[in-house]
């Protein structure tokens, strides 16, 4: 039987990892079934503001015995995202999808809109299909992407704004006092 050794499995930067035979090495005849290890060049790698692609499910249309229509899993459909925060120790990760990823027909009905289906919770790094050779996005002081100058969240409006103009009064006050 093999030894599971993590975060190498499915990692999106195990094809050639220098670092995954020496671990092979190091377990081989210990009689393990698992063996854990913080990668240094996984943590690298996942770190806010990164661009990744994952896959997120979609809806499909299936039918009973009937022959009645009815929505179900249609798969999985690869996606743009932007990591937002990400813990080094534990490989995890939360993103933002691109706007414009996931069309109308491919929510279910029961979800919630679009808008907020974008926001991805924490996540195992087995969930990166790969990193893409894209800079970095920047992200407000809130950890939210920054498109055109603005804060990309699901109902539009951040404090970050707000956060600057009280650090911006609180200067100017300690200047005048000065």
């Amino acid at each position: 039987m093999g030894t599971c050794i993590n975060p190498c499995r499915g990692c999106p930067l195990r094809d050639g990892c220098a670092l995954r035979a020496e671990w092979r090495q190091k377990v081989c005849g210990l009689g393990l079934r698992n063996a854990w290890f913080v990668c240094p060049t996984l943590a690298k790698e996942i770190r806010p503001g990164r661009r990744i692609q994952v896959t997120i499910p979609v809806m499909g249309i299936g039918y009973d015995y009937r022959g009645g229509e009815h929505e179900c899993f249609g798969g999985r459909k690869m996606v743009r995202a932007t990591i937002t925060t990400a813990d080094a120790r534990n490989h995890t990760f939360a993103c933002v999808v691109d706007p414009g990823q996931i069309s109308e027909e491919e929510q279910f009905s029961n979800s919630k809109t679009i808008d907020e289906i974008r926001f991805l919770k924490r996540r195992h790094h087995w969930r990166i299909v790969q990193f893409l050779d894209e800079p970095d996005l920047p992200l407000c002081k809130l950890g939210n992407v920054l498109r055109d100058g603005k804060c990309d969240t699901s109902d539009g409006s951040c404090s970050c704004r707000e956060w600057a103009a009280a650090d911006e009064l609180t200067r100017s006050l300690s200047t005048e006092s000065a």
